[in-house]
């Protein structure tokens, strides 16, 4: 694993999405994968990293298959589902079933990505507490 900064990884058969990420989200590094095998790769560099899927058709069995291997392998991504058309709203309970986070259904939307993305980017910067050193944290004394 390479100590590469997270990045938004979009996901899908054409650059749309990342060219409207760019636009609203200039504060974060977005990166393009065309197939689930490239958004491995660059996953396996970042496993803390924002991946901003497209939709492109309905109930996507085979989309649904990569996403799930992909989030077995990468349990610490954040998902969000990128909706192409007003159609693909009723698939919504499906991909939040399989561990979306959130789902944008227009490009008015899309800085909620940006901030979703800082927020979990922040979290990997965190130390990792052990159970008694988190309760204590949460004291209004020091031990």
């Amino acid at each position: 694993m390479n100590n590469q900064p997270a990045s938004v990884l979009v996901c899908g058969t054409t650059s749309r999405w990342a060219v409207l990420l760019r636009r609203f989200c200039s504060n974060l590094r977005i990166r393009e994968a065309r197939s689930p095998e490239l958004l491995a790769d660059l996953l396996a560099e970042n496993p803390w990293s924002c991946v901003a899927w497209s939709i492109e058709q309905s109930k996507d069995a085979t989309g649904l298959t990569h996403i799930q291997q992909l989030k077995r392998s990468f349990p610490h991504a954040l998902w969000v589902g990128l909706l192409n058309s007003r159609e693909l709203q009723g698939d919504e309970p499906i991909y939040f079933e399989a561990g979306f986070q959130r789902m944008i259904r227009s490009f008015e939307e899309l800085p909620d990505v940006g901030k979703l993305a800082a927020v979990h980017m922040q979290r990997q910067a965190l130390p990792a507490l052990s159970f008694t050193a988190s309760i204590h944290s949460m004291l209004p004394w020091k031990p």
